[in-house]
């Protein structure tokens, strides 16, 4: 018997391949598409390229919702570059312990502009003599 677990998926769409199936400014549909069938399938849209499982399923039923993507939209294969489902604690991954986001920049603001060598990262530095 197959575990139930929370299934993450995520995927990179080649947008320049989805351009070409879908034309220049219509390639974003693609992520409508998906979002509305992850969406009907019981699927949290968490940010981006990224959704989580409502309620614990296994792998089969995952795989059934994502052929039936497929069949309802055949070009979609051709369009995603790479995907990745992982099972994970909700618990876990609704913790967001990197960011502080609020929609401003805050305290930040200008600050790269300020000192650009802020942006010198460790490794990339002269070596110390």
């Amino acid at each position: 018997m197959a575990d139930s677990t929370y299934k993450l998926l995520t995927f990179d769409i080649d947008t320049k391949v989805a351009s070409t199936i879908l034309g220049e400014k219509g390639y974003r549909t693609i992520y409508r598409m998906i979002e509305a069938h992850m969406k009907d399938n019981d699927f949290s849209h968490t940010e981006g390229s990224v959704y989580i499982s409502r309620k614990p399923i296994t792998y089969p039923q995952l795989s059934m919702i994502l052929n039936r993507l497929k069949e309802k939209y055949p070009f979609i294969g051709k369009a995603i570059r790479h995907s990745s489902v992982a099972s994970v604690n909700q618990k876990q991954y609704q913790s967001n312990p990197l960011v502080k986001y609020d929609g401003t920049a805050g305290e930040y603001v200008g600050l790269y502009l300020r000192d650009a060598d802020i942006l010198k990262i460790k490794h990339d530095a002269e070596p110390q003599r």
